[in-house]
């Protein structure tokens, strides 16, 4: 497991905006040389965000918007399995679960699904 910081920064055509947060990630289960198979947890929290709109979004949405820093804007928790096996030079896993998203307070409890399978090269 682990604590790790966040930042973010995302450009749009409607708006710029920056986070920054903390990713906190717990596995458990089996680990050897060859492969690993366990349940995961990882958390993350956007403590702050600074949102910067451009004339695009304040001349077609909403003109009094107000630019700066904003709150717990977003949050995501993810449950799910993890599996992967190591070869010669290579990783390849599969993690899988639900992920729920929210913000800190009122945490919005639609589930979605997420899959990631990827190769790791280790040189």
């Amino acid at each position: 497991g682990g604590i790790d910081p966040l930042v973010t920064h995302i450009k749009m055509q409607t708006e710029t905006m920056t986070s920054v947060g903390a990713d906190f990630h717990v596995f458990t289960g089996f680990n050897s040389k060859k492969w690993y198979a366990g349940v995961e947890v990882n958390y993350n929290q956007i403590i702050s965000t600074n949102i910067k709109h451009t004339d695009k979004y304040k001349d077609n949405v909403y003109a009094d918007v107000v630019d700066g820093w904003y709150k717990s804007t977003a949050s995501n928790l993810k449950l799910g399995v993890a599996l992967g096996t190591r070869f010669n030079k290579f990783d390849v896993y599969l993690h899988g679960g639900i992920s729920k998203t929210g913000q800190f307070k009122n945490y919005l409890f639609v589930p979605n699904y997420y899959a990631l399978l990827g190769v790791n090269y280790r040189f």
